[in-house]
């Protein structure tokens, strides 16, 4: 009999799904499909309905009423053949109706899940805005003095990716470049994927005519206008999108205007810090759960950490662990998690309090019961995206252009993939037999495999349609598209951006090891501490600064040092026992983009 795609809908709420089936199978099985299609195995109160109404009545699907009818039929006990007996289905229509409070109550706990991460965001962006005292004066937009305003202010970064992508006479561009020094008013960069292309400039028109040269032909860059370099150039720092220059300077100046002089910001501090004091010890110690020191632990990170290579910069707050289990239940984070909360969190002098402390326990995986989103936060922060409705826990092969949301594929890409979606958990059941269905169409184990963890949804239609790019940033073999033979450090990787973040495995067939014409280079020994070192600290083996680092090879391949962090400190890397295969050049990206073959997306 045959497979059909049916789509789904919970009773009275926006998005759809698209679920696999064969007619052959059963009501209950059906069942089955959709509870883990919504990540819900618990569920015990579904019942389905069929229906044949088109996508577009949004508001008839809002107030749809469940009864029998000439247009809504029960689907119970029997073989699905029963309610779909040719297998012929309407397209641009849903086909199921799921009323389940229990999926209901779960759709609303992810919608949650996504309000924490878009807060996540905006938090560590409020901590970055206010991270200069510099006063922007000039009201110019262009020019000389526009770019040493976005320089001074830290708008614009050393270690900054800037970015664009747009059409330019119907013409996809994507080429980035990373910021490289700036120095009496002139912005250095360097060309992603060539790093030989190094150049300096005074203005961002500078900048975009150079960016935009080198991604069109001569004959296509006549009559171009580039009085509007602030919006078509954006800024990726950490691998997170920033927005458009433009954006990011207007954010600055609002914060500007809304802050004091530096002298009222630090009074105003000291006076914030009292009252949280003072709220903290109202209550009377005998009424307690756990007891909280009448003063909090106000110290210099100096003081803490007496070594060289461990001291930071900042001043800072450091709150106990019981001060801080107060502030998450007063957020209204679970109970039962504010109790096991067993860490001190040192909150840098500048940024406000609750605001870290929420973060912190955001990016630690805490749930919110009830949190109010605070206004004064703006909104640029990049989503995370959705998995595609028609991505199932039921592995499949799609056309590749269906990833892509309008325009067409990267040409390396191949023109179908496998995709399916798995349930994030300990361990990984599961994820064997998904591997063995990705190879058994091909002459290959799951020992020819390459992982690479992708932390957001939307980043793979960005992919796909514009090409891989080298925009890693405090890696330990510097640019590069990163990817490991280890799905469990893969994993990891997704993971270790918080707990209740989520994103994609990308699949690669590396039987070849990417074909012949590619340069491989194993890092090994001296030369791959001394390689680590001086991409992520820009220093060498004796601690003298260095220039950028010129390697050889298209691909690199080496372990993963098990200190990153440290070494960014510039302790000596050490080597763990993972490896990671990295492309860096066009060559080895293109060798990457052509032997894709499957998405895993990830989910909770």
């Amino acid at each position: 009999m045959p497979d059909i795609e049916l789509t789904c809908r919970l009773h009275k709420k926006s998005g759809k799904h698209v679920i696999r089936v064969n007619t052959g199978d059963t009501v209950d099985s059906l069942i089955g499909v959709v509870k883990r299609a919504f990540g819900c195995d618990e569920a015990r109160d579904i019942v389905l309905w069929k229906t044949e109404m088109p996508n577009e009545l949004e508001d008839a699907f809002t107030n749809l009423i469940l009864a029998e009818g000439d247009n809504m039929t029960r689907l119970t006990a029997g073989i699905l053949t029963r309610f779909w007996g040719e297998g012929r289905l309407l397209e641009d229509h849903t086909h199921v109706i799921i009323d389940s409070p229990t999926l209901e109550k779960n759709a609303e706990l992810r919608n949650k899940d996504n309000e924490i991460d878009k807060l996540c965001g905006e938090l560590e962006l409020y901590s970055d805005e206010n991270a200069s005292d510099y006063i922007i004066t000039d009201n110019s937009h262009s020019g000389e003095g526009y770019l040493k305003d976005l320089c001074y202010a830290k708008i614009i970064r050393i270690n900054d990716v800037l970015r664009i992508k747009k059409r330019y006479k119907n013409i996809n561009v994507h080429i980035q470049c990373k910021v490289t020094n700036f120095d009496d008013g002139m912005l250095s960069v360097m060309l992603d994927r060539n790093e030989e292309q190094e150049k300096g400039f005074f203005s961002l028109a500078q900048l975009e005519k150079w960016l935009v040269e080198h991604s069109l032909d001569a004959e296509d860059i006549h009559n171009i206008s580039y009085e509007h370099s602030g919006d078509n150039i954006e800024i990726i720092r950490n691998e997170r999108l920033l927005g458009s220059i433009r954006t990011r300077r207007n954010c600055y100046i609002y914060n500007q205007k809304n802050r004091k002089d530096s002298a009222k910001l630090e009074s105003k501090q000291d006076a914030d810090l009292s009252e949280t004091l003072s709220r903290l010890s109202i209550t009377d110690g005998t009424d307690r759960d756990s007891s909280i020191d009448s003063e909090s632990i106000t110290v210099s990170v100096f003081d803490q950490y007496e070594t060289g290579d461990n001291r930071s910069d900042t001043l800072s707050h450091v709150y106990t662990p019981e001060q801080v289990r107060t502030y998450l239940k007063e957020f209204g984070f679970d109970q039962s998690d504010a109790e096991k909360w067993d860490q001190p969190i040192e909150v840098p002098i500048g940024v406000d309090t609750s605001l870290w402390i929420a973060r912190e326990a955001v990016i630690y995986g805490l749930k919110f019961e009830a949190i109010s989103l605070y206004p004064e936060l703006i909104d640029y922060a990049r989503g995370f995206g959705e998995i595609p409705d028609f991505v199932t826990t039921k592995y499949q092969m799609v056309d590749t252009n269906r990833l892509v949301t309008g325009g067409d594929i990267h040409e390396p890409f191949p023109k179908s993939l496998g995709i399916i979606k798995w349930q994030l958990q300990k361990g990984l059941g599961g994820l064997d037999e998904i591997l063995g269905l990705i190879v058994k169409e091909k002459n290959i184990t799951t020992h020819d495999l390459l992982y690479r963890g992708v932390r957001a949804y939307g980043l793979i239609p960005d992919d796909i349609s514009y090409g891989f790019s080298a925009n890693s940033l405090d890696c330990d073999f510097g640019r590069g598209l990163y990817t490991t033979p280890s799905i469990e450090y893969a994993i990891k990787h997704i993971k270790d951006c918080g707990s209740i973040r989520v994103g994609a495995l990308m699949v690669f067939d590396w039987k070849d090891h990417g074909g012949r014409g590619l340069e491989t280079k194993r890092l090994e020994g001296e030369e791959w501490t001394g390689t680590v070192k001086a991409c992520i600290c820009n220093r060498d083996t004796n601690n003298k600064k260095r220039g950028p680092l010129r390697l050889s090879g298209d691909i690199l391949v080496g372990a993963i040092s098990s200190n990153n962090e440290a070494v960014g400190k510039c302790a000596t890397p050490i080597p763990s026992n993972d490896k990671q295969v990295v492309g860096r050049t066009q060559k080895g990206l293109k060798a990457f983009e052509n032997r894709l073959m499957a998405i895993i997306y990830l989910f909770k």
